[in-house]
């Protein structure tokens, strides 16, 4: 890849300078991260630089580059999207056991529009224009890059509106990935031991799972559970959204990417390790994984769970069966 196709722009992206403020990771963490993520990027010599292509985020260990996709990111709006919809839609019903009146209720069919859509653009190898009659982050004026315009893209004000707590929802996402391959650059670097980076040497199927604890950790608070990042529901819904976007493109039957079932159980895996390491059974980290999982499952036209109670472990379980795995 050359630098030409990294800095090719975010033409008619309704995204706009969203995608110019994940170039500034520290801003899309809880305010108590920011210190600690400019601390890595500054001394750890990380660029991250947004690019036209449509896969996920991945790191450049030579140049310490992390690359990532705009076409990309507004696939990761739009899955946040539809799934704070949908956990909202579940909070004000007082907890269904299923979501079929969420998908049959007229009012939420330009979010399920929407999510159709990321679904298409999951499969292809080239974007595809945002559908209209949809929903389309929020509207900030420029000049892209002033303190103040950044300071909008990150503040309080965003959370009055459903579109602003998708975005503060997408920021949390985004960074997750992020972070994620932020310890694959950082792996075996002795100067961030006390910050529990990755190790070198560890077996390469430990490598994944290993990030997904930094990110989930550098998110939520490392060492101190009773952070108010953990507290923040944007938050925690930011993270697992992340990994059942990343999720979602081997749910797919027929995806680019080719996967298999043991694909699909080692990705849905993932997830499951990671509520158990660090959230409670029930809590919104669990109901949120339920309730996106199975809004995958009636986009992929995949059978719906049956008997299980959202937030549990078994409904995870059930989920994975439903996929074609089994959980060892």
């Amino acid at each position: 890849m050359s630098d030409s196709e990294a800095d090719k722009h975010d033409e008619g992206s309704p995204l706009g300078p969203l995608i110019f403020l994940c170039t500034f990771p520290q801003l899309l963490v809880h305010e108590e991260q920011r210190t600690n993520i400019e601390y890595l990027l500054e001394h750890a010599h990380i660029l991250i630089r947004t690019w036209h292509h449509t896969s996920p985020p991945f790191c450049e260990t030579d140049r310490r580059f992390i690359q990532v996709g705009w076409p990309f990111l507004e696939r990761v709006w739009a899955h946040s999207c539809a799934y704070l919809a949908l956990f909202e839609w579940y909070k004000r019903t007082e907890c269904q056991d299923t979501i079929e009146g969420f998908v049959s209720d007229p009012i939420n069919a330009p979010v399920l529009r929407l999510f159709r859509w990321a679904l298409l653009a999951d499969s292809s190898a080239a974007r595809l224009e945002w559908p209209a009659n949809t929903h389309h982050p929020p509207s900030f004026p420029p000049p892209i890059g002033s303190s103040a315009h950044l300071k909008e893209l990150v503040g309080a004000a965003l959370l009055a509106q459903f579109e602003g707590r998708v975005t503060r929802m997408f920021q949390r996402a985004a960074a997750w990935m992020i972070l994620h391959e932020m310890a694959h650059l950082l792996a075996g670097d002795r100067s961030m031991e006390g910050l529990d980076v990755l190790p070198s040497g560890i077996p390469p199927w430990l490598v994944e799972q290993g990030a997904d604890d930094w990110a989930t950790g550098m998110s939520v608070g490392l060492r101190d559970w009773d952070t108010q990042a953990r507290k923040d529901e944007l938050t925690v819904l930011g993270i697992i959204a992340a990994l059942v976007t990343l999720s979602s493109l081997t749910l797919m039957p027929f995806n680019r990417l080719g996967s298999g079932t043991r694909v699909h159980v080692e990705t849905l895996t993932r997830l499951r390790r990671l509520l158990r390491h660090f959230f409670s059974e029930g809590d919104t980290a669990w109901i949120a994984s339920s309730l996106f999982l199975e809004l995958e499952l009636y986009a992929q036209s995949l059978p719906a769970t049956q008997g299980t109670r959202f937030g549990t472990d078994n409904h995870l379980c059930n989920v994975y069966e439903n996929v074609g795995g089994t959980v060892i």
